[in-house]
Formats: C-alpha cells, sequence, structure tokens
C-alpha cells in the first residue's frame, strides 16, 4: 500500500492534492490545485509507475468510464482530475483524510477477496 500522507517520494502528489485522496485504495481520485497537475503526474510518473497508473478524469468520462452519457450533474466534478488506478498487487491511500480498516475491498482480485458467504432461509 502506497500511503500518499507517509510515502517520501509522494510528497508532490500530496501538496498537490486540493483535499486529500478520495475514492478508494483500489481507485483513488484527486482534485488537483492549480498548476499543481505537472508535479503530480510527474511524481506517480518518476517514483510509483512500478505501481500506479491515472487518467486524466475528463478523458475517463468522455471514454465511457462511468457508462453512457448523459451523466449526472456534478459527475465530473466528483470525479476529480486524475483518477489513480493501482497495478495489480498495489493499493493506494491517505492516511491525512482518515483510515478505514476493512477485511476486503470492492473490486478486489485476491483469492481471500473472492470469498463470498453466501446466507439464505428456505422459506
Amino acid at each position: 500500500t502506497i500511503d500518499i500522507a507517509t510515502h517520501r517520494d509522494a510528497a508532490a502528489i500530496l501538496a498537490g492534492s486540493a483535499h486529500g485522496l478520495s475514492g478508494d485504495k483500489r481507485l483513488g481520485i484527486l482534485h488537483i490545485r492549480s498548476g499543481h497537475e505537472q508535479a503530480v503526474k510527474a511524481a506517480i510518473d518518476t517514483h510509483f509507475s512500478h505501481a500506479l497508473t491515472y487518467i486524466e478524469s475528463s478523458r475517463a468520462i468522455a471514454a465511457g468510464f462511468y457508462g453512457p452519457q448523459p451523466h449526472a450533474l456534478g459527475t465530473a466534478h466528483h470525479a476529480g482530475d486524475l483518477i489513480v488506478i493501482p497495478r495489480q498487487g498495489w493499493l493506494i491511500e491517505d492516511t491525512s483524510v482518515g483510515k478505514l480498516e476493512l477485511v476486503s475491498w470492492h473490486g478486489g482480485l485476491s483469492e481471500w477477496e473472492m470469498l463470498i458467504p453466501l446466507l439464505w432461509q428456505r422459506i
């Protein structure tokens, strides 16, 4: 897990973030402060390309990442400026905005996370 609040190479990412990382550990959303986009991308490219990739939110929306258009009002705002996507085996978090401990995360592909209990009752 890469914690942008504590990892020494993530200082530019945290500094460029308007209010920390949102989303979840498998799909981080960054709202970037004006003038910081290139520094944030450079930090990811230079220090974390083995673990993270990204796409501009506007490109993701245009490509159908959030489903077909038209979208609800506010979709572009909620999608932020940059979507940070961890590569397989990696997660991203920002403990400066809090820490959430869960057994697994949405979209988990590890063997443990794919075990889903089934409960039922005969009627």
